[in-house]
């Protein structure tokens, strides 16, 4: 990753002026060097020490993410939208439908009605 780029995705993602290693600011980073090694794994496929180079740079983002859904849960869900993390979008898209039906049971439960929610 060039200076030019990385400097690029601290300002997209800082919080303040003077912010370089938020964790936003450092999943971003992750995420970019993530695809840039990814796409150098599919032309070396043998390439074993940059595989595990991506596989520590996976899980040091997953252990970044976790922090920060508990932490603040509004910015996380901001960042995943905006780094286009897929998978975490559905699983948040499942976690809060889930807390809508279970709004709704206990809504019912007050009216007299019978609902079960279920996950599928």
């Amino acid at each position: 990753m060039q200076k030019d780029q990385k400097k690029a995705i601290i300002k997209d993602f800082q919080v303040h002026k003077t912010d370089t290693g938020s964790p936003m600011v450092q999943i971003a980073i992750l995420t970019k060097k993530i695809k840039e090694v990814t796409e150098h794994l599919g032309d070396h496929k043998k390439d074993n020490s940059a595989r595990k180079g991506l596989l520590s740079m996976v899980a040091q983002r997953r252990k970044l993410l976790i922090y920060l859904k508990k932490e603040n849960f509004g910015n996380y869900k901001d960042l995943i939208v905006k780094l286009d993390l897929a998978r975490d979008v559905a699983r948040m898209n499942k976690e809060e439908e889930l807390k809508k039906k279970a709004e709704r049971a206990m809504q019912s439960a007050t009216s007299g009605t019978t609902i079960v929610v279920r996950e599928d």
